[in-house]
């Protein structure tokens, strides 16, 4: 589906999945072993589609999502709220958890140990009403998470 037929579909609190070809990305997915490397959660404001995603070297950002795709979008029906929308937006000045990476690829993750794109997303979810297992979740795991529930993945291009 193209971005500009998808974006009035998207609402906040879906996820958005990237599959980089870069070379973070190829290493993110070779150490994990799945199809993605990064992901975000949709925020739909002011007529706008933004992106709040926990990003390396800078933490937590937002950008629109029209400069973003191509993207995966899953429907996570998350309730997201005022209170939702300031949890996540509590975030910014958060540094990205490198320490986490390790542990969150040996499945040793805690949430002491810092936040990735992943795990952020995945407790803003969770803070939504999302099902999603507990633990460290990296970008594949995440994704097939919200698809082994009965989430529905759509490319968007």
């Amino acid at each position: 589906m193209q971005y500009q037929d998808a974006r009035s579909y998207i609402c906040s609190g879906d996820l958005l999945a990237w599959q980089s070809k870069g070379l973070i990305g190829r290493f993110i997915r070779s150490a994990d072993g799945g199809s993605w490397s990064h992901v975000g959660i949709a925020w739909a404001i002011g007529g706008r589609l933004l992106i709040l995603e926990m990003r390396e070297f800078h933490g937590l950002t937002i950008r629109p999502a029209s400069v973003a795709a191509p993207f995966d979008w899953i429907a996570t029906g998350a309730a997201w709220s005022s209170e939702i929308e300031e949890a996540a937006l509590a975030a910014f000045g958060s540094p990205y958890g490198y320490r986490a990476l390790i542990p969150l690829w040996l499945g040793n993750w805690a949430p002491g140990d810092g936040e990735v794109c992943s795990t952020w997303a995945a407790e803003r979810l969770r803070e939504a009403g999302v099902v999603i297992p507990n633990g460290g979740l990296t970008p594949s795991r995440l994704v097939g998470a919200l698809i082994r529930d009965g989430h529905a993945l759509d490319d968007v291009g």
